[in-house]
């Protein structure tokens, strides 16, 4: 039997990643039972101590804008006002994969975005990357250890790796791999059918 994997490229700190949520969990499950789904933190922004310019945070704040104008996607303004912004997402990326290692992957990614985009949190830091971690009843010790690893680095490594090798520049993304065959999908926000016909079609 061909082996089949949908790839989902994503940054726990990217927006559109957050905008997705709904459509791709109705795609998810309308997939065929044999259908390995294979999460990849790709890294949109490197660590950084510098606060974010002026323009990128309007820039950013109108990006918030406009998905909520797309697709009602809603967003905490107040994380502008109430935070010091870093253009620095891959902590965040660490932390996913240091979840990972205790089996919380996707409980981690959904407390990131709830603390970034909900609670007005900054996940650049490191203090609000351990709260999400006890918000999902990690091993803290554990977390703490993980997050500052050299294993969890080559993991993510891996991933960034894996992201250049499917040809991956933009987050969202979702890739299928058909045996050998590697095929990009088409993100459609708002409608899952539109996915899922894609992918039916390459299998």
């Amino acid at each position: 039997m061909k082996r089949k994997t949908l790839y989902y490229i994503y940054d726990p700190m990217c927006s559109w990643c957050y905008a997705f949520n709904n459509t791709f969990e109705e795609l998810k499950n309308n997939l065929d039972s044999d259908m390995d789904i294979v999460y990849v933190a790709g890294g949109l922004a490197p660590f950084s101590n510098e606060d974010m310019a002026i323009s990128m945070q309007e820039k950013l704040q109108g990006i918030w804008n406009q998905i909520t104008l797309f697709n009602g996607t809603k967003f905490n303004h107040d994380f502008w006002k109430n935070n010091k912004p870093r253009r620095s997402t891959y902590l965040s990326c660490l932390a996913v994969i240091s979840a990972k290692l205790q089996n919380k992957e996707l409980q981690m990614i959904a407390q990131i975005q709830k603390a970034y985009y909900i609670d007005a949190k900054n996940p650049s830091n490191e203090d609000t990357l351990i709260n999400c971690a006890k918000e999902i009843n990690l091993d803290i010790e554990k977390f703490e250890k993980d997050i500052s690893s050299k294993n969890t680095l080559e993991l993510f490594q891996n991933d960034l790796d894996k992201k250049r090798s499917l040809n991956v520049n933009s987050f969202p993304s979702l890739v299928l791999q058909n045996d050998k065959n590697i095929y990009p999908i088409a993100i459609d926000y708002n409608n899952s059918n539109n996915m899922l016909m894609q992918i039916e079609n390459l299998v």
